[in-house]
């Protein structure tokens, strides 16, 4: 759909001389942790589809963790992750918040995990971050994914006017 967008081929075509280097990596949906979110298999495609046209402008929150080196880190991390985000959620009583998407790498820089949310202001945000402190199982969660963090970074982003998530 993108390269039918004649905005979208402007945009590659006039920005196409500022990029240096370009780099591509592949995720995989950590579905038992969507699953204990209440989120179905792929469910970003949908909410993408539903949003789309609406022009709710939100902010969208990318938590990116690169895991020590090994096989279980991945796993394991998916594992809490199913048992804490319930708690998390509950915490935001108001729904100020919803999960959009998680997943793990599976080409590139290997043992990553991103964590991608939408909220509908940077208020929200803080304030669904501030709830989210009180949550017992959630913060037992975070506690044993923690040592296996080698670095943790995390943006606040507002997409652009073309994109099918607002």
């Amino acid at each position: 759909r993108m390269g039918g967008d004649a905005r979208w081929r402007n945009f590659l075509s006039e920005s196409k001389r500022l990029v240096q280097t370009q780099q591509s990596e592949i995720f995989l949906e950590a579905s038992a942790a969507t699953k204990a979110a209440g989120l179905g298999v792929n469910d970003m495609v949908r909410r993408a589809l539903e949003e789309e046209g609406k022009g709710k402008p939100g902010i969208f929150e990318m938590r990116r963790y690169q895991l020590e080196l090994g096989y279980n880190p991945i796993p394991k991390l998916v594992d809490l992750m199913s048992q804490g985000l319930p708690s998390k959620m509950a915490s935001d009583a108001e729904k100020k918040s919803s999960l959009v998407w998680m997943g793990f790498s599976d080409v590139g820089k290997l043992n990553q995990f991103v964590e991608l949310w939408r909220y509908d202001t940077f208020q929200d945000h803080i304030r669904v971050r501030e709830a989210a402190r009180t949550a017992k199982e959630w913060r037992a969660c975070i506690n044993e994914i923690a040592p296996m963090v080698q670095m943790f970074d995390t943006q606040l982003m507002k997409p652009v006017g073309l994109s099918p998530i607002q």
